[in-house]
């Protein structure tokens, strides 16, 4: 019989609607006691409108059950949220029974068959619904175009599929969130349940008075809590916590499959899930819509510092990293007191590194110490921090893994004590505002801003390395092609992404060739100009917020803006070395292979290159000499190259003479 016959056949001999209000009392069941009705109520029907009914219609006619007069159990607490009709509840659970019962499938297909008496689809059509739902409802749709108003609808618990007329389209039900009302524990794709966290706590002390903060805007009726953080800090073990308090499971999901996920709102609420709104990662777009699409109940959000959403009255809550006595004490928790690495906590608690991220950092390092068989020490632990959230960074920087120790930075003495300064204000960071006035106090940035300024080749990049292998930190240098984008607003976009990862993760950026970000404004009004200069204004208040260390690199000082060397902690100038430094920098770069003391004094006069173009020149030399002492004669010639490299002419007293040229 076709839909169309059907519905017709039931006007004919409809009989009086039973509500469910009317049926004698039973007893509270929940969604399997819904699909006993549900199946008995279709079978019913369909013997009485099919001609020659099948024997599965006949054997669900048998079994049929008086309707539920209360529920419980998730399926209980939808009808509650949707405030919804007894029609909705024999629809879902009609619904719902096509996707768990082939013969509840097979009698619907009975119910649509064609005029060939083929079975049509297993899901009902609004036509069916509508015929069946007006034999069991007095307040049943009358027509396909009022199932539009039922609230199973409206809510999208139940969709409408098809693009062809109303009439001719089916209704289905999400089999995940129906096996969520029957009691099961269906995985949502993209999400997860996060594991409950063991040991040690995961969120420093001062956290404690945000969470309590948290549980009474909720109580009190706020929608839900922002918490902003690295994925390193905690936010997770916040918002389990947050949960556990009032009685629910967290499920972490991304922001845009959130707001895809129709019903997902629905199935926490009913689950008992307190929803992790993870918006990391999410596109402008996805920002700009906001976290409460589909929100059915209070939910969490956990972002980054960077990421922009519109004031939908969320609390925000920023999760503070531990102090230096709390990272000590979790560094120590780590090694065993007979460790050599147990000695290194002290300096290791300097570093402001979220709980998370101190686990992950210690865990690391034992696998390498168990690989290589040594005990656990510094070199291992550098190892393992410069592993940690290289995915993360590498898209728009690269590390610079170079160890350079004490002593090999040749520098003029007040240079090099200008750097070590440096070095100790990044050392003591975390803790340099402590004990000083309330002004320096209240504005204290953990960050670190340096610019190191002379010409190529001074040692500028060196010097950084110095400082990351001092301070045991990794550097990356950034990758400024990737950094900027020809997208208004993008470059900006990747800069906030690199800093907050590089914060999180306390590494060192360095920014060479810094004037290409950081130039002077200019006063002309063109379009493109005045975006420079807005992108100007953006970076130079970004950076002076960056809670990390940041070495600029740059060949003149006038080149940058005045406005962010106002900005800037330190400004260290390279010099071109004086003959006392560039004796030392040919030593240094020689080692065993220099000539005579006497020709080292004479290429110290003479050459006023800097260190990059004498450790050129060195390794030109030594290409065309592969052991002993370089000659003299080889030196001259490569610095003859270096020189002819800057378009100078070298001096006439550093050109071999005929007697040393080779033949």
């Amino acid at each position: 019989m076709s839909p169309m016959k059907a519905t017709q056949h039931a006007k004919e001999h409809a009989a009086e609607p039973v509500p469910i209000a009317a049926a004698p009392a039973v007893e509270s069941v929940d969604a399997r006691g819904v699909l006993t009705w549900v199946r008995g109520e279709l079978g019913r029907f369909a013997v009485a409108r099919l001609a020659s009914p099948s024997a599965a219609a006949r054997a669900l006619a048998a079994a049929a059950t008086p309707p539920p007069t209360q529920l419980h159990g998730p399926l209980a607490t939808l009808m509650t949220l949707l405030v919804a009709r007894p029609a909705d509840l024999f629809l879902i659970g009609w619904l719902g029974a096509v996707e768990a019962d082939a013969a509840v499938g097979a009698v619907v297909g009975e119910l649509q068959a064609d005029e060939r008496g083929a079975p049509g689809s297993a899901r009902p059509g609004a036509e069916l619904v509508v015929a069946l739902l007006r034999t069991l409802f007095h307040d049943a749709p009358i027509d396909p175009l009022a199932l539009l108003a039922l609230p199973s609808v409206a809510a999208g618990v139940v969709e409408v599929a098809g693009d062809g007329p109303l009439p001719q389209r089916s209704l289905a039900v999400e089999p995940r969130l129906f096996a969520l009302l029957s009691g099961g524990r269906p995985a949502w794709p993209g999400t997860r349940h996060p594991a409950a966290t063991s040991g040690a706590t995961q969120l420093p002390a001062a956290a404690a008075a945000l969470l309590d903060e948290a549980v009474a805007a909720l109580r009190d009726g706020a929608r839900g809590v922002v918490v902003r953080g690295s994925p390193f800090s905690g936010r997770d073990e916040f918002a389990t916590r947050l949960a556990r308090v009032f009685g629910q499971e967290p499920l972490e999901v991304p922001l845009e499959r959130w707001q895809a996920e129709r019903t997902l709102g629905l199935a926490c609420r009913c689950a008992g899930w307190l929803p992790m709104v993870l918006l990391d990662g999410a596109s402008e777009e996805a920002l700009a819509r906001g976290v409460l699409s589909g929100a059915r109940g209070p939910l969490v959000a956990l972002a980054s510092g960077a990421s922009a959403l519109p004031d939908e009255g969320l609390l925000e809550l920023e999760l503070p990293l531990p102090d230096c006595a709390e990272r000590r004490a979790r560094w120590h928790a780590h090694f065993d007191a007979a460790e050599p690495a147990a000695a290194l906590a002290e300096s290791l608690a300097e570093a402001p590194l979220a709980f998370g991220l101190i686990d992950r950092i210690a865990r690391h390092a034992k696998v390498v110490a168990r690989a290589s068989g040594r005990p656990l020490d510094a070199e291992q632990l550098a190892v393992a921090r410069r592993r940690i959230g290289v995915a993360q960074l590498r898209a728009l920087a690269q590390p610079i893994e170079r160890e350079v120790a004490d002593g090999a930075l040749v520098l003029p003495a007040s240079l090099a004590a200008e750097l070590e300064q440096l070095i100790e204000r990044c050392r003591r960071r975390d803790s340099l505002w402590q004990g000083l006035g309330t002004t320096l106090s209240s504005g204290g940035n953990a960050g670190v801003r340096a610019l190191l300024v002379g010409e190529s080749g001074t040692g500028k990049t060196l010097a950084a390395s110095r400082v990351a292998t001092a301070l045991g930190i990794p550097l990356w240098r950034v990758d400024l092609g990737a950094l900027m984008s020809k997208w208004v607003g993008e470059s900006e976009k990747n800069l906030g992404r690199l800093l907050d990862v590089a914060a999180a993760l306390d590494v060192i950026l360095l920014f060479d060739e810094a004037d290409a970000l950081f130039g002077q404004r200019s006063d002309a009004g063109e379009t493109g100009e005045r975006y420079l200069n807005m992108l100007t204004n953006h970076l130079l208040t970004r950076l002076e917020a960056f809670a990390g260390i940041a070495l600029l690199t740059a060949n003149s000082r006038t080149r940058i803006d005045p406005a962010f060397l106002r900005r800037l902690d330190v400004v260290l100038d390279f010099p071109l070395p004086a003959p006392a430094e560039r004796r030392r920098l040919w030593q240094a770069h020689l080692g065993d292979r220099a000539p005579p003391q006497a020709e080292l004094d004479f290429l110290a006069s003479w050459c006023d290159l800097a260190g990059g173009h004498v450790k050129n020149a060195v390794l030109a030399a030594s290409t065309r000499c592969r052991a002993g002492r370089i000659p003299l004669a080889l030196l001259q010639e490569a610095l003859a190259d270096e020189y002819r490299k800057l378009g100078r002419a070298a001096p006439g007293q550093l050109l071999p003479r005929p007697s040393q040229r080779r033949s």
